[in-house]
């Protein structure tokens, strides 16, 4: 682990949110639902797009570091935190859009795999539209 301590700097082009075990926000970053797991990577790369993502994982082969994947962070055995590896972290990516016409909601999910929305999410984009449909 050692040679992970240093990552946050050396992930050149990274447009998210860089966490190390140093960084205040780390305790945290690496909580999850589950309370009862209790690990800690090396690193912490909550990505802005999917660029961030291929870096990240570039970057945990080329040190051989386990990597995790978060989303929203509620699998029960606490899959998404690996111990002294990398945790590519997809939970703020997310979007809901409307489709007035046809009345369909799309909620694009958080990691962008899963559908883990907040209703607040769902009903401020519904608030939005809304307002742009009123002359």
């Amino acid at each position: 682990m050692l040679a992970a301590m240093n990552m946050p700097n050396e992930l050149d082009g990274f447009a998210g949110t860089l966490i190390g075990p140093d960084d205040a926000g780390y305790d945290q970053a690496r909580r999850v639902w589950n309370g009862a797991i209790d690990r800690r990577p090396a690193l912490i790369a909550g990505c802005a797009n999917e660029s961030d993502a291929a870096r990240a994982l570039a970057h945990a082969r080329a040190l051989g570091l386990p990597v995790s994947v978060r989303g929203g962070g509620h699998n029960i055995a606490g899959s998404a935190i690996s111990e002294g590896g990398i945790v590519i972290d997809f939970s703020a990516l997310h979007r809901v859009e409307i489709d007035s016409p046809a009345q369909v909601v799309f909620a694009f999910e958080r990691g962008l795999f899963g559908g883990d929305q907040s209703q607040h999410d769902i009903l401020a984009a519904r608030h939005q539209a809304q307002r742009l449909e009123r002359p």
